[in-house]
């Protein structure tokens, strides 16, 4: 932004980026810009855009603190300053809070990345043969009993919620998880939560739990790319799966997966329209294939949902191909 949109901008919306202090976004109040001289900004923080970074120490990591507060008036230099897309519509409380959600997605992004790279790896040391020296073993990133998360079921303030071990809350109303517990009769069951406290196992059998019962969530439901496919209409994934069978990968493939939908999700605050691109990148016989997942979802309470998928695939080579799918509606 240079400073006669600046001039044109007052009383309006700018994004302030920091760097590693993170980005801010407020109401720009007034510029300075005296002939040939730098011209700064005067802006009224009232929001966070995103955190700042982490700060690795001897031996732990922390979050640089927050540059500023609240309604804070700052003066600052013009290149820092950017218009933002859109007006403040949230508090710097929420703010915050959808910050931290946003971080903590991409952090669950990349540990899920990294995961699907150790096992690229090892793959390659297994087919040509290598022997790695002890030290540079690949440990196992997760034991097979930490492969799930424990719940106990409880009824607070008038809502079914699950509980972790850190007392963090799981709501239960629309909750898409698949549980495990064990029944009246010691069977461990299948099966998701279906309403009023209670659930149905997948072979057709409900249950009303007891206050504090112990229920258990695989931890791979809760891997983005495995929520990214829950998130598609059955002819939408198969259309994907057919896809890229056509260009020699599967799921098993994948190396890496940006799930924007999820983050909006996350971030919905009752909104019913959602649009957006995810990407995702799987390494096969050809190379590298890259997807780019345009979505387009419109929720309704009274008809079927809108929705609208388009699966662009684009390989290294420069071979492309689109799939789309809809389900009630056309484009």
């Amino acid at each position: 932004m240079d400073r006669k949109q600046a001039q044109n901008h007052i009383g309006k919306a700018v994004i302030i980026d920091e760097g590693q202090g993170g980005s801010y976004l407020g109401m720009l109040e007034d510029v300075i810009a005296p002939p040939r001289k730098t011209w700064r900004g005067t802006v009224q923080i009232q929001a966070v855009v995103e955190l700042p970074s982490f700060l690795p120490e001897k031996d732990e990591i922390t979050l640089l603190p927050l540059k500023y507060k609240d309604r804070d008036v700052v003066e600052c230099i013009g290149s820092k300053l950017s218009l933002a897309p859109e007006e403040i519509s949230t508090s710097f409380q929420q703010s915050m809070e959808n910050a931290a959600i946003r971080r903590l997605q991409e952090l669950m992004e990349q540990k899920e990345s990294l995961a699907h790279k150790q096992k690229a790896l090892e793959q390659f040391v297994d087919a040509h043969g290598l022997s790695l020296p002890e030290e540079a073993q690949m440990d196992e990133t997760e034991d097979e009993e930490d492969e799930a998360i424990a719940y106990t079921f409880h009824y607070e303030n008038g809502m079914y919620l699950l509980l972790d071990e850190r007392k963090e809350a799981l709501a239960l109303e629309e909750c898409p998880f698949e549980l495990q517990w064990v029944n009246e009769n010691n069977e461990t069951c299948t099966g998701h939560y279906e309403e009023n406290g209670t659930f149905m196992s997948n072979d057709g059998v409900r249950f009303s739990p007891k206050e504090g019962t112990v229920f258990t969530i695989d931890k791979k439901q809760f891997d983005p790319y495995v929520i990214f496919q829950k998130e598609l209409e059955p002819g939408a994934l198969q259309s994907l799966e057919k896809s890229l069978q056509s260009f020699g990968v599967s799921h098993d493939h994948l190396v890496d997966c940006h799930n924007a939908l999820l983050t909006q999700f996350l971030l919905s605050e009752g909104r019913t329209s959602f649009q957006g691109v995810n990407f995702l990148t799987y390494r096969g016989s050809q190379g590298i294939i890259m997807v780019q997942h345009h979505f387009d979802r419109k929720l309704h309470n009274q008809k079927n949902d809108e929705i609208y998928d388009r699966f662009e695939f684009t390989t290294e080579q420069g071979k492309r191909s689109i799939v789309t799918y809809t389900n009630e509606f056309s484009r």
